[in-house]
């Protein structure tokens, strides 16, 4: 496993375009991590937000629906 000091140490005696590259890749591994991390965040505020709905009135709707699709007032395609 590698290790901070043995990829400082690497770092040192790359040439400087190699290092630029580095910088650039661990700038990149930062923002994927930030990126993932609010995306986490999201879908669990989501995921709260419809826990806390209420469906009280959509199950409502649902079942006088139900009812007039089996009295025949309304059709079903």
């Amino acid at each position: 496993m590698l290790t901070r000091d043995y990829i400082l140490e690497k770092i040192k005696f790359m040439p400087d375009d190699l290092v630029k590259e580095v910088g650039d890749f661990i700038d990149f591994l930062e923002l994927k991590r930030q990126m993932q991390g609010n995306s986490r965040q999201r879908i669990e505020e989501e995921r709260d937000l419809l826990a806390k709905s209420d469906m009280g009135s959509y199950l409502t709707e649902l079942t006088a629906y139900e009812d007039r699709l089996a009295r025949g007032e309304i059709d079903w395609k």
